[in-house]
């Protein structure tokens, strides 16, 4: 059971990373990357977890919040290309593993 969650997990990921691209925003940095998605498992929820490279902290709650306001474009679009009986509901969050990565890299290699 856990691989089918996987496999749709993936395909959620896959579907709104190519539909972010199609967002036509002028002030979306095109340096946004879905790192993860996590659907829930009535498939009603989706957490997709975003790194925005390059960007001031203001420039990603920016970009975080024209995501939150496209996620209507961007759940239609998934609902297309899936074949998923109902497109879940996206929530996006920021993803700071890399962020923790670099810092702790940093710190080890002040030792």
């Amino acid at each position: 059971m856990m691989n089918k969650r996987h496999r749709i997990d993936d395909e959620v990921k896959e579907q709104v990373a190519l539909a972010i691209r199609e967002i036509k925003d002028p002030r979306l940095s095109s340096l946004i990357t879905v790192v993860a998605a996590e659907v829930s498992q009535d498939l009603k929820h989706a957490k997709i977890y975003v790194s925005i490279l390059g960007s001031s902290e203001e420039e990603k709650s920016s970009n975080l919040e024209i995501l939150k306001n496209s996620s209507g474009f961007l759940r239609t679009t998934i609902s297309k290309r899936t074949s998923l009986r109902t497109a879940p509901q996206l929530h996006f969050f920021i993803d700071t593993s890399l962020d923790s990565a670099m810092k702790i890299e940093n710190i080890l290699k002040g030792l």
